[in-house]
């Protein structure tokens, strides 16, 4: 396991945000618990049921943090692992802020990640953190993988950045979505005409006279 630190000449002021955890239910990531696709489908169906018969802003945010969630779960075939990662983050950067004998980016923790991972002996992961100066005086960080940022810090707060391959099976979700909204809202439009119809050959009001 190799987990090297950067610090692009930078030194390190505070550890901002290590605390922080983010809500790993809408946030794609490997080993994420994901039903099969034909289940995965049925419930993108039945989520997008719900946004197309939203009025308002009722039940909004409950139908759009199911959204996100089936988003998350559908693209996590192609994630990184995010969780196992920011785990490690952590760990290094409450290690660093204790220690303080080095700025940042002076040493490799090979070793103390093999030793604090055990666990993970087996897994070759390669990650790499690049402190970012702030607004506030301190240090946000990116966390590389595999060439591509996958976590980011902003005043403290841990964000996803999806990568390519991400992003791509987003745009996939997206369509997916989207047609089911509109299939379910075609689907009611005529299901509305068809029972006017019916009303008013049910009541006599249909002049068929050319």
């Amino acid at each position: 396991m190799s987990f090297t630190v950067q610090n692009n000449n930078k030194k390190i002021y505070g550890n901002y945000g290590v605390d922080v955890k983010l809500n790993w239910s809408i946030v794609p990531h490997k080993t994420m618990k994901t039903p099969k696709r034909d289940k995965l489908l049925k419930q993108i169906e039945q989520v997008a049921q719900k946004r197309a018969q939203l009025k308002s802003n009722d039940n909004f945010n409950q139908v759009n943090y199911e959204e996100e969630r089936l988003r998350s779960q559908y693209i996590s075939t192609v994630s990184p692992p995010r969780k196992t990662l920011l785990k490690q983050v952590n760990t290094v950067l409450k290690r660093y802020k204790t220690e303080k004998k080095e700025p940042l980016g002076y040493k490799t923790l090979i070793s103390f990640l093999t030793k604090t991972s055990k666990s993970d002996k087996s897994t070759k992961l390669t990650a790499t953190i690049e402190p970012i100066i702030n607004t506030i005086s301190g240090y946000d960080y990116n966390v590389r993988f595999e060439g591509n940022i996958v976590l980011s810090s902003i005043k403290g707060q841990w964000l996803c950045v999806l990568t390519p391959e991400e992003l791509k099976k987003s745009h996939e979700f997206n369509r997916i979505f989207d047609n089911a909204v509109e299939k379910f809202k075609q689907n009611t439009k005529v299901a509305k005409e068809l029972s006017t119809t019916k009303k008013l050959f049910s009541n006599g009001n249909i002049d068929l006279r050319l």
